[in-house]
């Protein structure tokens, strides 16, 4: 069944996803009840379930399918979670469902973004993301519950330095840099560039903002495109690693004693109270028995969750998913700069903060990325044949 809207076709696929937006809009707030949210699980399952019938009806026509190495890389990740998360849940004698919800949030996005991109071509992606964009906006205007006057003063008044802002949203902040990493990309309007940088000022997450300007300047040059050797993706790799040690490491209470002694600064409040928690759950009962098992015990025992995905994933698994972590989400961006420059600041983001298993802004990600491979490969073919 099809229907027009301004000239553009509309097919199942494209009405599931902006309803699927819709709904992710609705049960974000943290107010909305548990038994409401479920309903965005629950579309986002029927979104899979009609792509992945739209995709073995293409893949009987023999269409070619993209990215196949990429998710695969990814479920294998998925996978190895999984074992560990098993092995450290009978070493403890202990399980939790939050591992299998955190599982969900973690492959769902992977799966439905290889799907969407292998039965939508480009031009049926671009006007549903700009749909998206728009709901997603209204939603959060909406959920700052000001009107415009003191809007436009909370702008022009916040502080970067103090991070302070009326106007900082950590449920909206994802939505706002994905929806930029796809329109600096793929747009050609500078309209949509812009309002989608102003989205994510607005938003106020300091190192989203500066990963936008980045991404802005970048999409914009030519050297956009360019291949990533595999040289520079080792190297990368390397680095990130290092550096996600290395915080987690100045991390540790008894470092950030040293730290802030010597340098006279409050971690803590550098933070936003991130390094509390982390003290707090090292030096509780706290015993990891699995993937999510510490945001359930905090959330049990202290105040809420650390906030900080690799870190989260070191205490609860150990070092080797997140050396799997860094090097397959890296592969994903390897097809060129801006999709590699992508992930850096996506991996570095989970370093500092949460937003792994944040299934709404990774089914942005992994579209906008999944397509710009496919772009680029078949870009590149024609390179090749001319």
């Amino acid at each position: 069944m099809r229907k027009t809207f301004n000239d553009i076709t509309i097919n199942v696929e494209q009405l599931l996803f902006v309803v699927l937006v819709i709904v992710f809009c609705i049960t974000a707030s943290n107010e909305v009840g548990s038994n409401l949210s479920l309903y965005k699980y629950a579309i986002l399952v029927l979104c899979i379930l009609e792509a992945f019938c739209k995709y073995l009806k293409k893949k009987k026509q023999e269409c070619e399918i993209f990215a196949s190495k990429e998710v695969k890389y990814l479920l294998c990740f998925v996978i190895i979670i999984l074992l560990f998360s098993i092995f450290k849940s009978v070493l403890s004698l202990k399980f939790s469902f939050r591992t299998i919800q955190e599982l969900l949030f973690l492959a769902c996005p992977m799966i439905y973004a290889y799907l969407l991109i292998n039965t939508l071509d480009e031009k049926q992606i671009y006007p549903i993301m700009k749909i998206s964009f728009f709901i997603v906006f209204f939603a959060y205007i909406i959920s700052l519950n000001l009107n415009l006057t003191a809007i436009v003063d909370a702008f022009f008044n916040a502080s970067f330095f103090e991070s302070s802002s009326d106007l900082e949203s950590h449920i909206f902040s994802g939505f706002s840099l994905a929806f930029c990493t796809f329109f600096f990309y793929f747009s050609n309007k500078k309209a949509y560039k812009l309002l989608s940088l102003l989205f994510v000022i607005m938003t106020f997450k300091r190192f989203s903002i500066v990963m936008a300007i980045f991404l802005f300047i970048l999409s914009n040059l030519k050297i956009k495109n360019l291949y990533i050797s595999k040289k520079i993706f080792v190297i990368t790799g390397i680095v990130l690693l290092g550096f996600a040690l290395s915080y987690y490491n100045l991390m540790l209470p008894s470092n950030v004693v040293i730290i802030e002694n010597k340098f006279n600064i409050d971690i803590s409040k550098l933070t936003s109270t991130r390094s509390d928690r982390l003290h707090d759950l090292i030096y509780s009962s706290y015993e990891s028995y699995g993937f999510g098992s510490s945001t359930e015990y905090m959330y049990e025992h202290f105040y809420g969750a650390l906030e900080m995905d690799i870190i989260k994933i070191i205490i609860e698994l150990g070092y080797i998913p997140v050396i799997v972590l860094i090097f397959v989400y890296l592969y994903v961006g390897k097809i060129n700069f801006y999709s590699f420059l992508v992930m850096c600041f996506q991996i570095l983001s989970l370093t500092f903060s949460s937003n792994l298993t944040s299934s709404f802004s990774w089914i942005l990600i992994f579209t906008t990325l999944f397509l710009i491979s496919k772009k680029t490969v078949c870009e590149r073919r024609k390179y090749e044949v001319s």
